[in-house]
């Protein structure tokens, strides 16, 4: 089920933690719940209120067929004529299902959104924001009797972080602000004679985030946090693909190719009248997955299988930042590594080895 709706104005609003997050799915590949949306407007005065959660649900596993894909991440929504004091915000995409018996994976699901806008006061935030794509589920192995092996599911794309104080500073302390692209899920080994092998699912690509204080600076500082994370997610590793040969007189098969990292995503800084202050940005792209190795041949007439190809690394990110005074550790944009190629099978009696790409 998905998370309901929260929707809070007045002149000033004081309250405690809400939470409308996506339920997890219960039952065998049932999708996650998407997060719901939280709205809360103060019309003459601030908005004080406790941590705010709107997290996507993750997926059901699946013992024999394809696994829930995660629920979305929802939306929060603050707005202010003053000051804005917050705790921890989360709009986190749920992880994907694992599948079973060959079954694929099930996708990570989205980031959501998170906006604050004060336009007379400063931007508090106390502990991390979150709106990060979540991880796809592995695919299924095949325990029970011979096949293919599933498909890993692809990561979810990371979610949106907007913060503007048009009166003051935007500060968090004691945390990070995390909207990077979720990983994807292992593709699994055939089993049994001719059968094909599962691709790696693809990483998904980092979110966004845009701070703007017009009149004030920008702290992100604190703690263990202080660390904006956009960051491509990563791919990762196709199955082993089936042998050939034999009785069966069936051709060995190519192991599962790797996945795509995703790309980095964008970061928007700007203090245009003070200073910007960050422990780190990281908005790399995320590592291709690696192949995995083709299955072997057991008589000489059946050529082994290649391995499966490695994944593209995804590509670096955008970071600006706009401010008379900058102070940051390290901002790193390089492009994900691409995935190793697999090893290629054994030939059958006299044959040699084959490698893949």
């Amino acid at each position: 089920a998905n998370g309901g709706d929260i929707t809070v104005s007045g002149s000033s609003v004081t309250l405690g933690n809400l939470s409308a997050d996506g339920r997890n799915g219960w039952w065998s590949g049932q999708n996650g719940g998407n997060g719901g949306t939280i709205a809360i407007t103060a019309t003459a005065g601030g908005i004080t209120v406790g941590a705010i959660s709107a997290n996507g649900g993750r997926g059901g596993d699946n013992t024999s067929g394809g696994g829930g894909n995660g629920g979305g991440g929802g939306t929060l929504n603050l707005n202010a004529t003053g000051s804005i004091q917050t705790g921890p915000l989360s709009a986190n995409g749920g992880r994907g299902g694992d599948g079973g018996e060959g079954g694929p994976g099930g996708g990570g699901g989205h980031g959501g959104t998170i906006t604050l806008v004060s336009t007379g006061g400063a931007v508090t935030v106390t502990g991390g924001i979150s709106a990060w794509g979540g991880d796809g589920g592995s695919g299924g192995s095949h325990y029970s009797w011979n096949g293919n092996g599933g498909n890993g599911g692809a990561g979810g794309t990371g979610g949106t972080v907007s913060i503007t104080a048009q009166g003051g500073d935007v500060s968090l302390s004691g945390g990070n602000i995390d909207v990077r692209g979720g990983s994807g899920g292992y593709g699994r080994d055939a089993r049994g004679t001719g059968y094909a092998a599962g691709n790696g699912g693809d990483g998904g690509n980092g979110g966004s985030v845009t701070l703007i204080s017009d009149t004030g600076n920008v702290y992100i500082t604190g703690g263990t946090g202080g660390t904006i994370i956009a960051k491509g997610g990563d791919g990762v590793g196709g199955g082993r693909g089936g042998n050939g040969g034999g009785s069966e007189g069936s051709p060995a098969q190519a192991g599962g190719n790797g996945g795509r990292g995703g790309n980095g995503g964008m970061v928007t800084i700007t203090a245009s009248n003070g200073t910007i202050s960050i422990r780190d940005v990281q908005a790399w792209g995320g590592r291709g997955g690696y192949g995995g190795n083709g299955g072997n041949s057991s008589h000489s007439y059946y050529a082994p299988a290649s391995g499966g190809n490695g994944g593209n690394g995804g590509n670096g990110g955008t970071v600006e930042l706009t401010a008379p005074t900058i102070t940051v550790g390290t901002v790193d944009i390089s492009g994900g590594r691409g995935g190793r190629g697999g090893n290629g099978g054994n030939g059958g009696y006299s044959g040699r080895s084959y490698y893949g790409g």
